[in-house]
């Protein structure tokens, strides 16, 4: 599988090219794909909440 980092702007959210579709992932823990990059940054961000460790800072936008 090919995952860019660079084409997310955010934390946990690659862009999976075989199946077309943004992959959310902590560490070597699949979060899902999804048709949108925010709703995969979403997942993300729900996840880290449930494992105690969402950083309103870590989240934020890449610029």
């Amino acid at each position: 599988m090919s995952h860019t980092r660079e084409l997310s702007r955010y934390e946990g959210v690659f862009w999976d090219e075989p199946n077309g579709k943004w992959l959310a992932r902590f560490e070597d823990r699949y979060l899902g794909l999804f048709n949108e990059e925010e709703e995969a940054a979403k997942e993300f961000e729900v996840f880290l909440s449930k494992m105690g460790k969402f950083d309103q800072e870590r989240f934020k936008i890449k610029i």
